[in-house]
């Protein structure tokens, strides 16, 4: 699908969205997703019209919701992914339009309170809990071994990490970045590291770690904070 169609039927698709005001199916797939954690269903027909006039589709629209976050009894975040058979394609054949997005909802379709200063608390009691050490080892072949171990971290996150010190044998800067490391559903991970000697004793020996959460499966990543690791 080319991506200005994309981006009107994102823009269709949060019109549906922030108000309960729309067909009793959709309210009750809502309702559930915030109270229960996840829902499915269909949109009714007289929202379809509303997807057709940007897909050229008239298939059944399915909606698969997942509560991300749980700010109360009464309101969460939730993640929204619809899918849609029939739609034309550049190449003229027909395939399926898929859309993910986020929303922040109450029962009664308002949008929750003070939202952005609790994901800030939520993200720095995640970033708390989350541990890391720093283990040296034998140095061989020019390279010391060691590795970064993190414990109670963001499950099925993950960690970027780059070299921010002054030992140029490592190349530092963003531009530096090794990979991204997966967080494992216990939260844990070990990254294995080999250290050129001649950086050991650099005046700044730094490196950066970005620990990012995924709160649900398909969902884009989010930084859920910035830690420092000195050898």
């Amino acid at each position: 699908m080319q991506s200005g169609k994309y981006i009107a039927i994102s823009a269709l698709a949060f019109s549906l969205m922030p108000t309960l005001a729309f067909g009793d199916n959709l309210k009750t797939m809502i309702m559930t997703a915030i109270t229960e954690g996840k829902s499915t269903g269909y949109l009714n027909d007289d929202l379809v019209k509303g997807f057709a006039s940007q897909t050229k589709s008239n298939e059944p629209v399915q909606i698969n919701m997942e509560r991300i976050q749980k700010y109360s009894d009464k309101c969460a975040e939730l993640a929204i992914m619809t899918s849609q058979p029939g739609v034309p394609q550049k190449d003229g054949k027909m395939g399926v339009a898929n859309l993910m997005f986020k929303l922040p909802i109450c029962l009664d379709g308002s949008y929750p309170e003070s939202l952005a200063s609790m994901d800030t608390e939520r993200k720095k009691a995640a970033m708390d809990k989350c541990h890391q050490t720093t283990r040296k080892g034998r140095v061989k072949n020019g390279f010391m071994e060691g590795s970064i171990d993190f414990n109670n971290c963001p499950q099925n996150g993950v960690v970027g990490i780059f070299y921010d010190g002054t030992c140029i044998d490592l190349g530092p800067g963003p531009a530096a970045i090794v990979k991204e490391f997966k967080i494992d559903e216990k939260g844990s991970l070990s990254i294995k590291m080999a250290i050129p000697k001649s950086c050991i004793s650099a005046k700044v020996n730094k490196w950066q770690l970005y620990i990012f959460e995924r709160r649900a499966l398909m969902m884009p990543k989010e930084l859920a904070g910035v830690r420092p690791v000195f050898w």
